[in-house]
């Protein structure tokens, strides 16, 4: 009867997660997709350290000619994981999704896993590593890259079919293809209030990363809106700033008539940059990411709008994360987080808003003030334009 008694409990443990115990079979073919490994919160304030941490960075661990965004990201992690006194550990793919997909597989084949695994959907491998996650009990949360409509289909919403995906936080990338495709315009506009046709060449990252898409469908959605912007052409620069480069140059060197460049990163409007300057053709270039190199040409007024602020979310993710740790479940509030994560900068609004660039402030950043601590009731705030324009969540 005893035993019976203790084993009842034993189970009841396990299935609220409490035992991390790994699991060799499939998610899908056991059922244990529909029995939550990850139903609560974790209790670590009972271990002696704080929560462990891997983020497999699908970015490059140097700028290879594709720009510094995926090492912000680590960076704005870092930073958070400084103030909750939490371990991180960063595996960089870079930009192969197939060495993502075998790093993944090296850290849930760990006797100890870590308590946390911070994943990106880029070039669609979120997928099967939230599958095999799920059936090793390890918690996952998704951020910057979302799934496609198709993969959305499949893996459902966070814990709905894989309990142990507990979330994700993904900026509106949409709305960033609009808002740079808005301010490139709006800089024609205002030195020929009369013009009448504006002609863009769009540089576009891939056909396959999420993030890619949505910025492309947000220039799309401008397009439909503004019929005076016409475009002209339309490349895919694989996000690498020699490629746009070329690509550029060549539709210079056929007199291609073009007003502005739509760039879906920055590393490819610097390519385009050094075309122009190369041809002494004047044309407004605009970009996405905030990266280092972009922001000294847009104080130089060599860039004319950058669009980005959304490598804070490395950071933001890790306040939910330790949030969650310790027991405070931001399932109280949302399960899918569309954080306000893009601002424009131009070089007035850059010398206004910031003593050095962006990610030299890193530091600065008080993520304490972001987590909502015993606060249950209190919202997140994730909003770019809070936290820079408004000194919101600032150490002073």
């Amino acid at each position: 009867m005893e035993y019976s008694r203790a084993l009842k409990v034993l189970i009841f443990f396990y299935m609220c997660g409490v035992f991390n115990v790994p699991v060799s079979w499939s998610a899908e073919t056991s059922g244990l997709n529909n029995v939550s490994l990850c139903a609560s919160p974790l209790s670590l304030p009972l271990k002696n350290h704080g929560a462990e941490v891997v983020f497999l960075n699908p970015g490059e661990s140097s700028d290879k000619g594709t720009g510094d965004f995926w090492l912000n990201v680590s960076k704005a992690m870092q930073s958070a994981a400084d103030d909750f006194g939490m371990s991180l550990e960063v595996f960089y793919a870079d930009r192969d999704h197939l060495l993502a997909q075998q790093q993944a597989d090296e850290v849930l084949a760990r006797n100890l896993p870590p308590d946390f695994l911070v994943i990106v959907n880029e070039k669609m491998i979120a997928e099967p590593i939230i599958k095999k996650a799920n059936a090793k009990g390890v918690r996952t949360l998704l951020i910057l890259n979302g799934f496609s409509d198709r993969q959305q289909l499949a893996m459902g919403k966070p814990r709905e079919k894989f309990p142990c995906w507990i979330g994700e936080l993904i900026p509106d990338n949409r709305k960033a293809g609009y808002m740079l495709a808005q301010q490139l315009t709006d800089q024609i506009y205002k030195k020929n209030p009369q013009v009448k046709n504006i002609n863009m060449l769009a540089l576009i990252g891939d056909y396959v990363t999420q993030a890619s898409r949505d910025r492309e469908k947000g220039l799309q959605d401008f397009l439909a809106e503004n019929s005076t912007v016409q475009l002209k052409h339309g490349y895919v620069g694989l996000w690498n700033q020699q490629r746009a480069e070329k690509i550029v140059m060549a539709a210079l060197q056929k007199n291609i008539d073009i007003d502005v460049i739509w760039s879906a990163n920055d590393a490819m409007a610097l390519g385009a940059l050094s075309a122009i300057k190369q041809q002494s053709r004047k044309i407004l270039v605009g970009g996405i990411n905030w990266d280092a190199s972009a922001l000294q040409k847009l104080v130089k007024n060599e860039l004319s709008v950058d669009v980005g602020g959304h490598f804070i979310l490395g950071g933001w993710a890790l306040v939910l994360l330790n949030d969650y740790s310790k027991g405070r479940d931001f399932a109280f509030e949302s399960l899918s987080f569309k954080p306000e994560g893009f601002s424009a900068l131009t070089a007035t609004t850059l010398l206004q808003n910031f003593s050095g660039f962006p990610q030299m402030q890193l530091n600065a950043v008080d993520f304490l003030s972001l987590s909502k601590g015993d606060k249950s009731q209190q919202l997140y705030r994730f909003d770019v334009n809070q936290l820079w324009s408004k000194k919101d969540g600032i150490k002073h």
